[in-house]
């Protein structure tokens, strides 16, 4: 492998696991990967590539005793579909057909825990990369291709696959309230996290990682705006790097009122003048000086969730995306307006969680009473 292209890649994703993916990775691989990087590729889909194309190689090592073939033929990826996707009926306990020779292989290496199947998500994740790959390096991409997405289709319907929203209930504005209501206001952690659910929320509904990335650098105070005869606080956050940015692309979004203040009131109590906004609270009051971690955000909103008396098994941090989505239809902002705020790129993707919110304001499913 050329050493100069390995640590061209590492310099600009920043690999852990550098021998491992020097062992595997084929220069044509990471021609590959250099490629994506001159196109501008958010540094966090970039090492998903990476890491993809790594645990690609790892598992057709693992399968097949040989490296990763270019193109690859049908029977492979059909292979690695059969070896990752849960194939039980969606009432049985989940089916995993992965050798257990492969998955100790796997598991040697570091590369995964191979316990357990794939979400479809991960499949279709990987699946992608490899397909890029092959178009990289010049090759009909043989991953997108009809017998392929057909047997796809068929294992999004099976098994544990059905059963894997990211929050089976939205967090709409009276789940909201309830929330900010355990919030002790006389407390650290109660301001923190009361800061913490107003930004997520009305600022879109931001990803949990990217609240757990927010830094006071990325916020500027804007004029106050009128609203109802009151001066609200307003300001601009720049998010820099998000899932659905591109390139150099910074999105940024508006926060005003409430959660304006909530936020700068978090930063003053807690002294924060610079790095990152949401941090650690010990028990003794002490502010960490590293950010909280996304899986952080995720446990707090649960605990949240259970303090207000509801199950935590039915909401989760990216419940405030959906949320904030579902809540705009209610309260009946266009939906362009909603993902101008959500940054969603997808139409479709936003209109899962606006529409439910739209048709109940609409008056549509009153259809069927009777007029009085």
């Amino acid at each position: 492998m050329d050493s100069d292209r390995l640590g061209e890649l590492i310099s600009v994703v920043g690999i852990d696991s550098e021998n491992l993916v020097g062992s595997l990775l084929s220069d044509g691989e990471l021609d590959a990967l250099k490629q994506i990087i001159r196109n501008g590729t958010p540094l966090n889909t970039l090492r998903a590539y990476v890491s993809d194309l790594t645990y690609l190689e790892a598992w057709c090592q693992a399968s097949t005793g040989a490296a990763l073939p270019w193109p690859a033929p049908q029977e492979l990826v059909l292979k690695f579909i059969a070896h990752h996707a849960d194939s039980s009926a969606p009432d049985e306990e989940p089916a995993f057909n992965m050798p257990l020779d492969v998955r100790q292989s796997l598991s040697s290496k570091g590369i995964s825990k191979a316990d357990k199947a794939h979400s479809i998500s991960t499949i279709e994740r990987r699946l992608a990369t490899w397909g890029k790959a092959h178009v990289m390096q010049g090759y009909k991409n043989t991953i997108s291709v009809d017998e392929v997405k057909a047997v796809m289709a068929k294992a999004k319907k099976t098994g544990s696959h059905l059963k894997r929203p990211h929050s089976r209930k939205p967090i709409t504005r009276d789940i909201l309230d309830l929330l900010l209501e355990q919030c002790d206001p006389s407390r650290l952690v109660g301001k923190r996290n009361r800061a913490i659910l107003l930004t997520a929320f009305s600022s879109g509904g931001r990803r949990r990682s990217e609240l757990a990335k927010l830094k006071v650098e990325n916020l500027i105070q804007e004029d106050p705006v009128d609203h109802e005869g009151k001066r609200l606080n307003c300001l601009t956050l720049t998010m820099g790097h998000t899932k659905t940015s591109r390139g150099d692309e910074r999105q940024t979004v508006k926060l005003v009122g409430r959660s304006a203040d909530a936020l700068l009131e978090w930063m003053r109590v807690a002294h924060i003048t610079d790095g990152p906004i949401f941090r650690g609270v010990d028990r003794w009051g002490r502010v960490s000086k590293r950010a909280i971690t996304g899986s952080g955000i995720n446990c707090i909103i649960k605990q949240l969730v259970k303090a207000a008396d509801l199950d935590p098994a039915d909401f989760s941090a990216h419940g405030l995306r959906s949320g904030f989505l579902t809540q705009a239809g209610r309260d009946g902002h266009s939906l362009l307006d909603a993902m101008q705020q959500s940054q969603h790129r997808s139409t479709q993707q936003a209109a899962r969680y606006y529409q439910p919110g739209a048709i109940e304001s609409s008056g549509i499913v009153l259809v069927g009473e009777k007029q009085s």
